[in-house]
């Protein structure tokens, strides 16, 4: 009897050391799978070669019309996407268009360094001080239309610098950019923001505006603020000048969301645990996600 017990102890024992084999290679095949990587290189592909991909940048700058243009013929799609926060993914800082200073200057505190941001005839000031000194520059820009929070944009001696500090809705102040560390500034010289580095300032701006960089060229002085109409479907004067015409691009979502959004993956790491499995495969961004609808 304890042969026979000791013999199924082996049996049960080489089974689960079996299963367990196939669970790891199941594992390392799963890994393997290409399908991000193609993706991901497909977007590098279209990238290198000739015709329009949203952020290369290689379309000349009268191929763009505008939103507006698009909303003459597509008028439905055109007043339910203007209010999508991708539509006011970047805004110009001007008078008056920072909400969260319209009543009264907003002010942030961390040892001795006082932040405000303040609303002046231009647009709106963000300074901060130590006590014995300060420093202050002008808002250049706002990324996001802040139903999460807003985020600054500068110019410094011809650099571009992030704030450290953004604009919070649920808390209605100021607190720190995400991924700043969350601790006082070590100087004065650094206090207000981070620089951002001039390989990645298009790529900022090529996710969160629409032909920041036309002609290969990076002009922000000429972009169309937020992601408009033209930023996934291409530039579009031939299509308005003549509408049998067909757009420079016609989108498939399941490639095209990842160009700003989780660009090295083209799902959500939880996606085959939120959807039928039957289904998986066959499911893009937009069967969840309506991209000219503000209810994303």
């Amino acid at each position: 009897m304890l042969g026979r017990s000791i013999s199924k102890v082996r049996v049960c024992t080489w089974v689960a050391l079996l299963l367990a084999d196939a669970a790891v290679a199941g594992q390392v095949f799963a890994t393997k799978l290409p399908a991000k990587k193609e993706k991901h290189a497909a977007t590098e592909l279209r990238l290198a070669s000739s015709g329009w991909w949203p952020t290369k940048g290689s379309e000349p700058r009268d191929e763009y019309v505008g939103s507006g243009e698009c909303a003459r013929c597509h008028s439905d799609k055109a007043n339910t996407f203007k209010n999508t926060p991708m539509a006011h993914a970047l805004s110009p800082v001007g008078p008056g268009t920072l909400s969260e200073v319209s009543s009264g200057p907003v002010h942030f505190q961390i040892g001795v360094y006082r932040f405000e941001l303040a609303q002046d005839s231009n647009g709106a000031v963000y300074s901060a001080s130590n006590g014995a000194e300060s420093v202050s520059v002008p808002v250049g820009w706002v990324v996001g239309n802040g139903e999460f929070g807003r985020t600054y944009l500068y110019l410094e001696n011809g650099a571009f610098y992030e704030s450290r500090l953004s604009y919070y809705r649920s808390v209605k102040a100021l607190d720190f950019t995400t991924g700043n560390p969350s601790v006082e500034p070590n100087r004065l010289g650094s206090a207000l923001g981070r620089h951002i580095m001039a390989n990645d300032v298009p790529l900022c701006f090529g996710c969160h505006s629409t032909a920041s960089t036309t002609d290969n060229h990076f002009d922000p002085t000429h972009l169309i603020a937020g992601i408009a109409c033209e930023a996934c479907h291409g530039p579009n004067f031939a299509h308005t000048e003549d509408p049998t015409t067909v757009h420079a691009f016609k989108p498939n979502p399941a490639t095209l969301c990842v160009r700003c959004h989780e660009a090295n993956s083209a799902k959500p790491k939880n996606f085959p645990q939120v959807v039928s499995k039957d289904h998986a495969g066959d499911m893009s961004c937009v069967e969840c996600h309506k991209p000219h609808s503000p209810q994303l």
